[in-house]
């Protein structure tokens, strides 16, 4: 199908006519991505953090109990209503500014 500039498409490889897979070279542009350094070097701190901070919150969670001393249950539920300022600020940030 020729574009909106009446060129005429490129024949594909018999490769890839081969293969069955419909679509427009998304392995392509997934191999040029994973070969850039850059690319590589941000997806992996970005993995890096994310996998820090679960741990982080979990870790706290998880010990919630022994933050202070006294009551178990207060202290789980401290540390619930600490959280619930944090989901409702998140929630109407994303509802004004969305994901961009």
């Amino acid at each position: 199908m020729a574009d909106f500039r009446q060129v005429a498409p490129e024949p594909s490889s018999p490769e890839r006519r081969s293969s069955g897979r419909s679509g427009g070279g998304g392995d392509d542009r997934l191999c040029a991505a994973l070969r850039s350094g850059r690319f590589v070097l941000r997806a992996s701190v970005l993995c890096y953090g994310w996998f820090v901070v679960a741990m982080a919150y979990y870790g706290l969670s998880l010990n919630a109990a022994s933050l202070a001393p006294g009551d178990a249950f207060l202290n789980f539920l401290l540390v619930a209503l600490v959280e619930a300022p944090g989901y409702l600020l998140s929630y109407f940030t994303m509802e004004k500014c969305g994901r961009r």
